[in-house]
């Protein structure tokens, strides 16, 4: 885990834009009382903000380009103040074609949709699920007041599947097998 932490750590530092990031279940293991490491629950992410282009990470919440951002890692209270236009948060919110795949999964956080329920950002960045149902949505469903966007993963491509998204012109480009683009406001 250590190897992996320093080599996604020299990876994110050499990214030109101003970056947030969040644990996941895969990059994120627990403190033992035993030895010391700083690195465990997410603190080799901790120890990269203010280095490189490195805004907030877990628990986290920054202002970039005039828009609130908050970062919820994995194994975290999935809270953010109010206000907030991003959310970037590992797990999805449960119950949403987000976070189930094909058989009926639901791989969701049911806290992080009582959590979306209560303070609605403009848009929720989420993964964990590498196959789910559908790669967005809108929450609540048939109402555009947040767009929920999971772009899955294939480990087979040569490239990771990835939402490329344009605050400006308000535009979601999902980058996997094939594209699609979701218009969103903010």
């Amino acid at each position: 885990m250590h190897t992996q932490a320093r080599s996604i750590s020299r990876w994110l530092l050499q990214l030109p834009t101003p970056t947030v990031v969040c644990t996941g279940n895969h990059d994120w293991w627990p403190h033992d009382d035993r030895f010391p490491d700083v690195y465990a629950a997410g603190g080799w992410l901790g120890l990269l903000v203010g280095e490189g282009n490195i805004k907030a990470v877990d628990g986290g919440v920054v202002e970039v380009g005039g828009m609130k951002i908050a970062v919820v890692g994995w194994n975290q209270p999935p809270e953010w103040p109010e206000g907030t236009d991003i959310v970037v948060c590992h797990a999805p919110p449960a119950m949403l074609p987000v976070a189930g795949d094909e058989t009926g999964l639901d791989g969701g956080d049911s806290e992080a949709w009582h959590a979306l329920c209560e303070t609605p950002p403009r848009l929720f960045l989420c993964g964990h699920l590498h196959a789910p149902r559908r790669q967005w949505c809108w929450f609540p469903p048939g109402v555009r007041q947040t767009l929920l966007l999971n772009p899955g993963c294939a480990f087979s491509s040569p490239e990771p599947y990835r939402w490329e998204i344009d605050t400006d012109k308000g535009l979601a480009v999902w980058r996997g097998e094939g594209t699609t683009e979701v218009e969103f406001s903010l």
